[in-house]
Parts: structure tokens; C-alpha cells; sequence
């Protein structure tokens, strides 16, 4: 069991930290932990749902965990089925683990249609601080959504795909951003991340606000396909 192995981790670690909530799900047994950690890091391996202080929600499957910060795989938006992250522990609320990933996707899944995501999946028309473009939002093949965005006539035209896209009833909310090489590739002349909200109508359209650095305004998407 998850919940033992922790056990016997945590009690022999000797520094004092913030409470952390660890509950295993689809399992017989429901464990409270409350832990001593260091700075060596714990393989965990199992998947979770993160639930912060910000009332963020992250999923995904959770590699390590030590004092100062948590490993999460998360479901990717492009080709990979995984994209490696690091979160301040100091961030993070509580820890929910699922016994295996068959599960866990399974309640993602069914969460999910719960929440119409179907609605949200097809490619649509976006304008966005007086750019025109496209959006396309799909179903990833580890069964998230994802979903990426093209500007042909803003810096190379490329591609780029959407970070932490997240869908809850009619509304959606992702990041656009670049930084790097990855700002070189797209052709943009700095760094810059953007978040999007919005929120889907009877019409099949998607409108909100964005804010980040450079730019922020209202954008638009309508459906065409």
C-alpha cells in the first residue's frame, strides 16, 4: 500500500514541515499523514491529484517528493504522453493518491465527460489582441484535452501548443507562453506568458479575457469545424 510506504519513509525523517494531506483512493485503506521530511527525495510513482493553496488543480502521475518541492508527470499536450514539472511543496494544500493509473484515468475520464469537454473539442477562429489565427482543441491520447494555436501572420506562423489546458462545465482556461529557444522557434520577438479564460456560449463560441506580460484584452473563438 501506498499509504505504508510512506509511513515507514516518513518516520525516519526528522525535520519539521507543513502538514500534508496524503489519502489513497480505490483501495481498501484511507491514510492521514502528517510527516517529517528532509531534503532527500521520496520515489513515489504513483498517480494524483495536486490541490494548492491557490485553489489550482493539477493531475497527473506524482515521481518524487522532498521538503522543498514535488516531481509531477503530467498529461501532455503534444505527441508525448508526459511532461516532467516541479511544484514548491510549500504551494500545495493536499495530495490525493489513486492505487493505480487504470483508475485514475478512468475518473479523469469520467470526470470529464461530466463536464462536456466534447462541447469544447474542434477547431475554431480566434481573435486575440488584434491577431487573427486558429485554435484547435482535441482529445490527447492519454485522453486529456489538449490543444494548440496558430497565428500565420504573427512572427514565423508556427504552431504552438496550449499549456495546463483545463475545461470545467463551459468554461476553459489555458497558457500560452514561450521563453528560450522556444521563442526563437515561434519567432517572437521576447519572452512572454499569457493565461486565456473563457467561457463557451449557445452558439458554439468561445469568448473571455487574457492577461500576461506584453499583452492582455479580450479574445474570441468561432467555431468552423
Amino acid at each position: 500500500m501506498i499509504v505504508q510506504h510512506l509511513k515507514g519513509y516518513f518516520n525516519t525523517k526528522k525535520n519539521l514541515f507543513t502538514t500534508i494531506s496524503l489519502m489513497a483512493l480505490s483501495s481498501l485503506a484511507t491514510g492521514m499523514i502528517q510527516s517529517f521530511l528532509t531534503q532527500q527525495s521520496c520515489k513515489i510513482d504513483k498517480p494524483a491529484y495536486i490541490y494548492f493553496k491557490n485553489q489550482d488543480t493539477k493531475q497527473g502521475i506524482l515521481s518524487s517528493i522532498n521538503i522543498d518541492k514535488i516531481q509531477l508527470k503530467e498529461p501532455s499536450e503534444s505527441e508525448e504522453e508526459y511532461t516532467i514539472n516541479d511544484y514548491s511543496l510549500d504551494s500545495i494544500k493536499k495530495i490525493v493518491f489513486f492505487s493505480d493509473e487504470d483508475s485514475f484515468k478512468e475518473d479523469l475520464l469520467s470526470t470529464y465527460q461530466n463536464y462536456t469537454i466534447k462541447n469544447f473539442i474542434g477547431k475554431y477562429k480566434i481573435t486575440a489582441g488584434g491577431h487573427e489565427g486558429y485554435l484547435t482543441i482535441y482529445y490527447t491520447q492519454s485522453g486529456f484535452p489538449g490543444g494548440y494555436v496558430q497565428f500565420p501572420h504573427w512572427g514565423k506562423g508556427k504552431i504552438e501548443f496550449l499549456q495546463f489546458l483545463q475545461i470545467k462545465g463551459n468554461s476553459i482556461q489555458f497558457i500560452r507562453s514561450c521563453s528560450d529557444r522556444s521563442c526563437i522557434e515561434i519567432g517572437a520577438p521576447y519572452e512572454f506568458k499569457q493565461i486565456y479564460y473563457g467561457s463557451l456560449n449557445n452558439k458554439g463560441e468561445i469568448e473571455g479575457k487574457y492577461t500576461g506580460t506584453h499583452s492582455s484584452g479580450q479574445w474570441k473563438a468561432i467555431r468552423i469545424k
